[in-house]
């Protein structure tokens, strides 16, 4: 899944950029894991994390392997994992992966499984399972209760018990295991998101260089739980890098993604202030493109899909980069459209008799 898009010219088309420079700054890309090229007339650079893995879990790659660092990097694991989500969520499926790595049980806990995946596992929730996963379904009122405090509730500790045997390795105290929120929308994020910057900073600090381009960049996430953009904001911010991080709400709405950002940032702060706060990532407006149901098929993040993988040889997931891309589109032909509705004006009143 491509999590990250890096591009120099905030949407405008990369015209009058010479052969002789392209070829340039595809060597410096290639020092540090960005690739370039020119989909829908617009020159992007991408942070290839989809190229990124665990060396014993190459099956957990990208945007996960970030968040998953310190995790991944700690020399043994709690006992007992926690976390929630959706039960085809990229996180669970990483998370089973790695407590199945380091021995520890992971305990996830959802809303009711659809009756037809309980029959025939498949995706994430099949690949979980079979590394282990012990599901906790909880019902749609209990897990909203869960999920909107980001701890442990008592139905939720209820439900463990029912589906816990006594002699279960993840039946644990609740001060025992390790929460982690959904998405790993938390302070664990931290480290490899950092790592991430640093790379993205290296870059954008080479190619001002041998470009002689001072222009700061926009550096954008495809964004479920906006984690990987709140860290990227506040890194930048730390470091004072050229750049400006940008969330493409594709999960949820702008609004309802400004308001997890302010509520992530509120958490963060209030157990580690030196988790970076007082700069958030800009949202990107969703008001140019029509509303999407996530998780819902749509005809037309299909065809948008099918042309992205006709323009180029990257691959682009189907569930995150369709949605990316239509706001992406949406919003360079609303800015478009406003250029020509101000040039005519202009030119109307040059026009008009004194």
């Amino acid at each position: 899944m491509v999590v990250s898009f890096t591009t120099a010219r905030a949407f405008r088309r990369s015209v009058g950029t010479t052969l002789r420079r392209f070829s340039s700054s595809v060597d410096i890309g290639d020092r540090f894991g960005v690739s370039s090229c020119t989909i829908f007339d617009r020159h992007i650079y991408f942070k290839r994390d989809d190229l990124f893995a665990f060396p014993d879990a190459p099956h957990v790659t990208g945007n996960k392997v970030r968040k998953l660092h310190q995790l991944y990097h700690e020399q043994r694991l709690p006992p007992v994992v926690v976390s929630y989500g959706g039960v085809q969520s990229n996180a669970m499926r990483a998370l089973a992966a790695l407590c199945q790595l380091r021995g520890s049980s992971f305990v996830y806990f959802s809303r009711p499984v659809p009756e037809q995946l309980r029959r025939d596992p498949i995706g994430n929730f099949a690949d979980a399972c079979r590394a282990g996963m012990r599901l906790v379904e909880l019902s749609a009122d209990d897990y909203r209760a869960l999920a909107s405090s980001g701890q442990l509730t008592p139905a939720a500790l209820d439900a463990w018990a029912q589906e816990t045997a006594p002699d279960d390795s993840s039946a644990m105290t609740p001060s025992e295991p390790l929460f982690v929120s959904q998405g790993v929308a938390d302070e664990l994020a931290q480290a490899g998101i950092d790592r991430l910057c640093d790379d993205l900073a290296a870059f954008i600090a080479a190619f001002q260089e041998t470009q002689h381009d001072p222009r700061p960049w926009k550096v954008l996430f495809a964004t479920g739980t906006g984690v990987s953009a709140f860290f990227a904001a506040a890194y930048f911010h730390r470091h004072r890098t050229p750049a400006e991080a940008i969330a493409l709400p594709c999960a949820t709405s702008a609004a309802t993604l400004r308001q997890d950002l302010l509520r992530l940032e509120h958490r963060l702060l209030r157990a580690d202030a030196s988790s970076g706060g007082g700069v958030l990532p800009t949202v990107l407006d969703t008001d140019p493109a029509p509303r999407r149901r996530f998780g819902e098929v749509y005809r037309e993040h299909w065809d948008l899909w099918r042309a992205l993988q006709q323009q180029t040889d990257m691959p682009f997931d189907l569930l995150y980069a369709p949605r990316a891309w239509e706001l992406l589109l949406a919003h360079a032909a609303a800015a478009e459209a406003a250029v020509a509705t101000s040039t005519a004006a202009a030119a109307a009143t040059t026009a008009a008799p004194s």
